[in-house]
């Protein structure tokens, strides 16, 4: 069965998709323009810069040619890759076990390990549910 559309969604889905319009512009402007730099030839580009959004008129390799003659260009890939690696390494490192535990996790009283859950409960007490506190820290503060 059709669904008549009401003006309402009709105004929503017009936002969404100016919306997701100007994100791509937001998107697409600095990308293009970065091409544009590296196509276009050195001595236009120093002479008269990018031009906005219009395509250079002479394309040209000269900077990709200057950046991989470079005697630094090997040192520099060389250093990115290490660091690259690195980063990953010491990211899968840090965030592997912190999923796993996540992923792990349970609500209280479903398993021996405590969840977020019962844990907040151990430390805050049930103060909402009960009306009164009943926390660890409370007990320990009191004696």
């Amino acid at each position: 069965m059709l669904q008549s559309r009401t003006r309402d969604a009709v105004i929503f889905q017009v936002g969404i998709a100016i919306f997701l319009l100007i994100v791509l512009l937001i998107i697409l402007i600095p990308f293009w323009r970065v091409i544009v730099t590296a196509f276009i030839p050195l001595d236009i580009y120093t002479r008269e810069g990018v031009p906005f959004f219009l395509s250079p008129t002479d394309w040209s390799f000269e900077a990709f040619r200057q950046l991989l003659t470079h005697s630094m260009f090997p040192r520099a890939a060389f250093n990115s890759v290490i660091i690259t690696a690195l980063g990953t390494a010491i990211s899968l490192f840090l965030t592997i076990p912190l999923a796993y535990g996540l992923s792990t996790m349970s609500e209280a009283g479903l398993s021996p390990r405590p969840s977020r859950a019962s844990a907040m409960s151990l430390l805050m007490g049930d103060s909402i549910s009960l009306g009164r506190s009943s926390s660890i820290l409370n007990c320990v503060s009191s004696t």
